[in-house]
C-alpha cells in the first residue's frame, strides 16, 4: 500500500530526525559507558620502594578489575600491604620477572607478641612459600621456667596464662629437647627466610629482626599464558571478575573477536571511539535521507507517466482528423483518358 502525502511528511519531518538521535544518542552513550569499564588497565601500582608494578596485581592506580582479586595490593604509610585469608602481609619485594614477593605478617611486625594466635595461611594453589624459608614456632606461655635462661627466651604476656615465658625454635619442634619436660599453652607457626634462620640460630640476629625480614613466596598467575598471548598481540591484561576469566583489552575496552592488531590496539581510546560512533550516526542519517529522497522519486515517477499517457492521447484525435481529409483528397481526383490514346 503506497504511503499518503502525510505519511511522506512525517517521515521527513523533524520529530523522526529527533527519535533517530536519540538513538543514536543512547547507543553511544552505552558504548562510551562499556568502554570505560576497562580505563587505566596500563597504569602502575608504586607505593614506597616499589616502584612500577603491572599486571597481575592491582591497586593504587591501577583498578581492581586490571587483574585476578588474588593479586591486590594496598599503600598505607608509605608500606605496600597485601591481604589474604584474614591476613594483612606488608610487601617488601616484588619481583615480577622472577615471579616472587617477600612478604612479612603485619602483626608481627616490631612485634614478637600478636593478638590473636593462629598460624597465617596463603592459597597453595598460586602461592608457594617452600623454597628459601624455614619454620620458625613461637611458643607462649611456658613452664615451669627453667634454671638457665636459653637464648631462644623471648617474654610475651599472654592471656589467661600463668608464665610469660616464651620461646622460639627453627625447625621441627618435636625434635627439641626443651619441649620434653616444659609445657605451654599456645603455639604459632611462621615461614622464615632461611638465611635469616641461619643467623637466628647463630645468635647473630634477634627473633624480631629476622620477623621484619619477611619470608620469600614465590607466585603464579593461572592466566599466565592468555595474558602472554594479550601483550604480544598488543593489548593489556584485564579481569573479569563475573565470570572468572581473564579480559584482553584494546585502550579501554575489551578488545574484539580474534586478536587485536599488534602496536595498534593499544592506540584505541575514547576520543577515537566517539569519533567512530559519531560517524557511524551520520552515515546513517545520510543513509536514511537519500532513502527518502529515493522513495518520493519513485512516487513522482507514475505521476509524470500519467501526464505523458495524457498528453499522449489528446494528440490522437488531432492526428486522425489530419489523415482524413488527405485520404479524400487522394479519391477526389477525376479520371483523364491517357493522351496516348
Amino acid at each position: 500500500m503506497p504511503l499518503s502525502h502525510s505519511s511522506t511528511a512525517l517521515i521527513s519531518s523533524p520529530v523522526v530526525a529527533a527519535v533517530v538521535f536519540i538513538i543514536f544518542s543512547g547507543h553511544l552513550t552505552t558504548s562510551f559507558s562499556q568502554d570505560a569499564v576497562y580505563s587505566n588497565c596500563n597504569r602502575t601500582f608504586t607505593c614506597g620502594s616499589l616502584q612500577n608494578i603491572t599486571y597481575p596485581f592491582t591497586g593504587g592506580d591501577r583498578p581492581d578489575y586490571c587483574g585476578p582479586s588474588e593479586f591486590r595490593l594496598s599503600c598505607r604509610d608509605n608500606y605496600a600491604e597485601f591481604n589474604s585469608n584474614s591476613f594483612t602481609y606488608r610487601v617488601l619485594q616484588i619481583n615480577q620477572i622472577e615471579k616472587t614477593l617477600t612478604l612479612a605478617r603485619l602483626d608481627l611486625w616490631n612485634n614478637t607478641c600478636p593478638q590473636i594466635f593462629v598460624n597465617s595461611t596463603l592459597n597453595s594453589s598460586i602461592f608457594d612459600t617452600s623454597v628459601g624459608n624455614d619454620d620458625l614456632t613461637m611458643i607462649y606461655g611456658c613452664s615451669p621456667r627453667v634454671p638457665v635462661n636459653p637464648p631462644n627466651l623471648f617474654s610475651c604476656n599472654v592471656s589467661g596464662a600463668n608464665s610469660s615465658d616464651s620461646y622460639y625454635m627453627i625447625g621441627p619442634v618435636p625434635t627439641d629437647p626443651l619441649m620434653r619436660f616444659m609445657k605451654c599453652d599456645v603455639s604459632i607457626t611462621v615461614r622464615l627466610l632461611s638465611e635469616a634462620a641461619f643467623r637466628l640460630s647463630s645468635n647473630r640476629s634477634t627473633v624480631g629482626e629476622v620477623l621484619m625480614e619477611g619470608f620469600n613466596v614465590n607466585y603464579s598467575d593461572p592466566f599466565d599464558k592468555q595474558c602472554l598471548e594479550c601483550i604480544e598481540s598488543g593489548g593489556q591484561c584485564g579481569f573479569d571478575s563475573n565470570s572468572g576469566e581473564p579480559v584482553c583489552v584494546c585502550g579501554d575496552r575489551p578488545c574484539p573477536a580474534g586478536a587485536p592488531a599488534a602496536g595498534n590496539s593499544v592506540k584505541v581510546n575514547v576520543p577515537l571511539t566517539v569519533g567512530l560512533s559519531i560517524g557511524g550516526a551520520a552515515i546513517f542519517g545520510i543513509g536514511l535521507g537519500w532513502f527518502i529522497f529515493s522513495w518520493r522519486q519513485k512516487k513522482k515517477r507514475p505521476a509524470a507517466q500519467s501526464a505523458q499517457t495524457e498528453t499522449k492521447d489528446l494528440l490522437t484525435p488531432s492526428s486522425k482528423s489530419l489523415t482524413t481529409p488527405r485520404t479524400n483528397f487522394s479519391q477526389s481526383i477525376p479520371s483523364y483518358p491517357s493522351l496516348s490514346s
